[in-house]
């Protein structure tokens, strides 16, 4: 397996890191092939290497890529999802699986955790947190542990309290080897979405913006942070019709359409509409969703509503319609739901974006968004310049205790 330039400069990176304390970040689009960067880096380290997937999807992807380069025989599963729990040379493993067994990991040099934005420092009792701190503690050091991620942020709420009783929220933006308490020490590595859209290793986006209701006219949920989703389906219920034409324009023009829904229940409503229209979210079985995903890829299902399911890691390099119906403020979010598009496939010349949220407008194309080294510290911008430096103010309201 070849790498391409941009994967063989991030595995150098990584190579000239591997002996510094502390632990690093890769930062890469979706769909620039992370797997191989996982396999390269496992094999060329000589140690014991466990390797976290957030998903048995994932997983599986990874463990095909790592199995060609060194081997069946040395490559362990350790996922209760898969029915395996299997410690080898090489492990891959679901953070579920192993959370509390961190006695049996203790001999393992190196730890690498794909989709790494997922571990939230801020949440000490987590399972990611919970796992490692208690590696270190028995192995009586640090381990080394290698993150890679396409969105190395996140939003971060911070709250100041005046004596008249009101209250500022403040959203803002933050890399996460910026966020205290620290657990990332840094970012060695980022190429942008845009730079490999030009350089042909992703596919076009083009953009269509249909607003249903204004994100100013919208419900913000309590803590200020996204939006209130409930009440976004209730100011959307009268525009069934609008929504229908759109998806069925969708439908009729693409080989596969991907719909991003606020609430479960208006994801079955929606697929009601269609003789092949299929919902994915947390209610659905892990049985009842392979099938699913696997009718999406072969071309029998043609659209799929989902709800908060499949956005990091969904594998699908000919989906070539996105649909947002479920708003956000996150830039992250964003990416991870445009990012499903960018993979490339024989015949796929674009993947088409339909924006019925306000969204794209609000945050930018995602080919916009650059994480670039400026002056020694990393600056994120889109064309709508909400976002900027690091830890810059985004969004700020004024509430009432």
């Amino acid at each position: 397996m070849e790498l391409r330039p941009y994967q063989k400069t991030a595995v150098e990176k990584l190579q000239w890191s591997a002996k510094m304390p502390g632990n690093d970040l890769v930062s890469l689009p979706t769909g620039a092939g992370k797997s191989l960067i996982i396999a390269q880096i496992a094999s060329d380290n000589g140690t014991h290497v466990l390797i976290i997937q957030p998903t048995r999807e994932i997983l599986e992807q990874n463990l095909d890529k790592l199995s060609v380069i060194v081997g069946k025989d040395v490559v362990g599963v350790y996922s209760a999802s898969l029915g395996r729990k299997e410690i080898k040379k090489y492990t891959f493993a679901t953070i579920g699986s192993i959370f509390r067994k961190p006695e049996d990991f203790v001999h393992f040099e190196l730890i690498i955790i794909d989709e790494c934005h997922l571990v939230n420092p801020k949440r000490l009792g987590s399972m990611f947190l919970e796992f490692l701190n208690k590696v270190n503690e028995l192995k009586g050091s640090a381990v080394k542990v290698v993150g890679l991620t396409a969105t190395p942020y996140r939003l971060c709420q911070q709250y100041l309290r005046y004596p008249n009783g009101f209250i500022d929220t403040i959203t803002t933006i933050k890399l996460i080897n910026r966020v205290r308490p620290a657990f990332w020490n840094r970012l060695i590595y980022n190429i942008n979405v845009g730079e490999l859209i030009e350089q042909g290793y992703l596919c076009p986006l083009k953009y269509h913006n249909i607003v249903l209701v204004k994100q100013e006219q919208m419900k913000l949920n309590i803590s200020h942070s996204d939006f209130d989703l409930e009440a976004f389906e209730d100011q959307i219920a009268e525009k069934d019709n609008e929504i229908y034409r759109v998806l069925e324009a969708c439908s009729k023009n693409f080989k596969s359409t991907l719909v991003f829904c606020p609430t479960v229940e208006n994801a079955e409503k929606l697929a009601d509409m269609f003789f092949d229209g299929e919902v994915v979210s947390a209610k659905t079985k892990p049985k009842e969703r392979k099938r699913i995903i696997n009718g999406f890829k072969s071309g029998e299902i043609k659209i799929v509503f989902n709800v908060g399911v499949l956005t990091t890691g969904f594998d699908h390099p000919a989906l070539d319609c996105i649909v947002l119906l479920r708003p956000t403020r996150s830039i992250g979010l964003l990416y991870q739901m445009v990012g499903r598009g960018l993979r490339i496939a024989e015949g796929k010349k674009f993947c088409t974006v339909v924006d019925l949220t306000d969204t794209i407008k609000k945050i930018g194309r995602v080919e916009t968004f650059k994480l670039e080294k400026v002056e020694n510290k990393w600056n994120l911008t889109s064309e709508t310049n909400l976002t900027g430096w690091n830890g810059v103010e985004l969004y700020k309201f004024t509430i009432q205790k």
